[in-house]
């Protein structure tokens, strides 16, 4: 036993024998628990980078929409005009408007499309970190379980469960922004810069209780 888990052992032993509070216990507990620090920042940044893109590409459909309805008022303006010596020039300079905005949604488009694909393709290589992550993290929460069982009694147990909880409600937080995003593109079940990608349990400790 390394001398990080023998601390953690100790403690234990002492809940429920001294006052100890449910705060002090969770973060001996995340002790146990180094990879949730990477857990909290590769998820973070899964959503930092999701919100970038869906902010862009809401903009640039708010510049298309607008560019369009641009284009329906032009149009409707040709029907405005008097009949003049300048009519022709005029409509001609009205189409020229048009086409210049026409030109202006197509490379929306292709731009949007572009961005579309490295949106997915950057979310993807965070997928594939956060999944990893959480893959690790799981198996340090069934160690952290399998190490407080064995000093579970009558005096204690109340305080490790409420622990225990807190840290499970903290951890499906980060499983749920995940599997949102996943869903989101599909990634259920794909394989990704040598990662299979699948769903984490919303709650890792759902099959390792303290009983």
């Amino acid at each position: 036993m390394n001398k990080a888990k023998l601390g953690f052992v100790t403690f234990l032993a002492r809940v429920g024998l001294e006052e100890k509070a449910t705060d002090s216990l969770v973060n001996e507990m995340k002790k146990q628990l180094p990879t949730l620090d990477a857990v909290k920042a590769n998820t973070a940044k899964l959503k930092e980078v999701h919100a970038q893109y869906e902010e862009l590409a809401e903009n640039m459909k708010a510049e298309k929409s607008a560019i369009e309805d641009e284009i329906v008022e032009l149009r409707q303006s040709i029907n405005k005009l008097n009949v003049s010596s300048n009519i022709v020039e005029a409509v001609m300079e009205i189409n020229k408007q048009i086409e210049g905005k026409e030109a202006r949604i197509k490379a929306l488009a292709g731009a949007m499309l572009a961005l579309g694909k490295k949106g997915k393709m950057d979310q993807f290589d965070l997928l594939a970190e956060c999944y990893s992550a959480f893959a690790e993290l799981g198996k340090e929460c069934r160690e952290l379980v399998t190490t407080a069982q064995p000093l579970v009694n009558g005096l204690n147990k109340e305080s490790i469960v409420k622990a225990v909880n807190a840290i499970d409600a903290e951890v499906s937080g980060h499983c749920r922004l995940y599997n949102n995003v996943s869903r989101e593109f599909g990634a259920m079940q794909v394989t990704h810069n040598g990662v299979r990608l699948s769903t984490p349990n919303d709650s890792p400790m759902l099959y390792h209780r303290i009983n």
